[in-house]
């Protein structure tokens, strides 16, 4: 399963909507309401302290568009192995 770009922005859309109305932190809606965690081959155990984790929302801060931010770096931060590392190299 490939997951385009398409996928990160609503998901990203998401959170940052259920961000504002629940008024919780968007790293907290992030990993507890999407899916990504899961997606990004971290587990289930949704451990807000993942080294990977705490990457991704670093770069994911400073970035300008975060869905292709998330879309161009996630191949990169997920651990090599990872069962979802296939799914995460779409094809441009």
């Amino acid at each position: 399963m490939n997951y385009p770009k398409r996928f990160f922005e609503i998901n990203l859309l998401f959170a940052q909507k259920f961000a504002e109305i629940s008024r919780q932190a968007l790293e907290s809606t992030l990993l507890y309401h999407t899916n990504l965690y899961i997606r990004f081959g971290l587990g289930w155990d949704l451990v807000a302290t993942n080294t990977i984790l705490l990457v991704y929302l670093e770069g994911l801060h400073q970035a300008e568009d975060t869905a292709e931010w998330t879309y161009v770096n996630i191949p990169f931060l997920v651990p090599v192995g990872s069962r979802q590392i296939q799914a995460l190299c779409v094809a441009n």
